[in-house]
């Protein structure tokens, strides 16, 4: 997604109605696809799904970046993607651990190649803080935010966090920046409340192309009630109106 990781998730149901009653009930108020037909859904035979679970990270530009990426290999392909160091990661240097591609002079119990006077002063986080701070100069100030307070979060009481403190409390002295952040993160909100409304809208679609009204109804309805504010109450009314009495 443009304006961060977006979650699809591809049901393997052999109905449209279990996959529908299985995400209603588990709150899954994310994009989905669900056609039916288990392992011989559209995107389960386009991309060879033939076991669980099957995770494909795609780029900014909808191509793939990694196939089935788990542990080490998913936060390297999460840090190439999006320029940043994932939350295990992150964690793992916290802990004096290096990457599976670092020095190979790092010893089998996980201790860094880095001396611990490198990992005192968060060296480990450079990426990250250099991440913040291209994001200040973009004038991204919600993203370099939420970048600074993930750096504190997972770094505790190291030099890393106290650097980011400090920049962090900088950033929300300048009234200038602070009032941009605001309107950030009010645009944001909608956003995210935008995307939600649409995947159920699109939801919606799926449940009455498979002749599924009531439960469409459902959907379009919820569009309606809880996102008036968006582009998608007015699409939703309409295909609410049109379904079959």
């Amino acid at each position: 997604a443009k304006d961060g990781l977006e979650i699809v998730s591809i049901s393997l149901d052999r109905t449209v109605e279990t996959g529908v009653r299985y995400i209603e009930a588990n709150d899954m108020p994310w994009r989905h696809v669900v056609e039916g037909g288990s392992w011989n859904t559209r995107l389960a035979k386009q991309y060879g799904i033939r076991s669980i679970p099957a995770m494909y990270l795609l780029d900014r530009d909808g191509k793939i970046a990694a196939v089935r990426p788990r542990g080490q290999r998913l936060q390297q392909a999460l840090a190439s993607v999006f320029g940043v160091v994932g939350q295990s990661g992150e964690r793992a240097r916290a802990e004096g651990g290096a990457p599976r591609d670092a020095s190979k002079q790092a010893t089998r119990r996980g201790q860094a190649a880095q001396t611990g006077d490198a990992r005192k002063t968060g060296a480990t986080s450079a990426p990250r803080m250099q991440h913040a701070r291209k994001l200040l100069n973009d004038g991204q100030y919600a993203e370099a935010v939420e970048t600074l307070e993930s750096i504190i979060r997972l770094r505790g009481d190291s030099a890393a966090a106290d650097a980011a403190r400090k920049l962090l409390e900088k950033v929300l002295a300048d009234e200038t920046i602070a009032h941009a952040l605001k309107k950030q993160k009010a645009q944001r909100e909608r956003q995210q409340r935008a995307r939600i409304a649409e995947n159920l809208m699109r939801m919606g679609e799926t449940l009455a192309a498979a002749e599924k009204y009531e439960a469409a109804r459902r959907y379009y309805q919820r569009v309606i009630d809880e996102f008036s504010d968006t582009e998608f109450a007015k699409p939703a009314k309409q295909k609410l109106d049109a379904l079959p009495k």
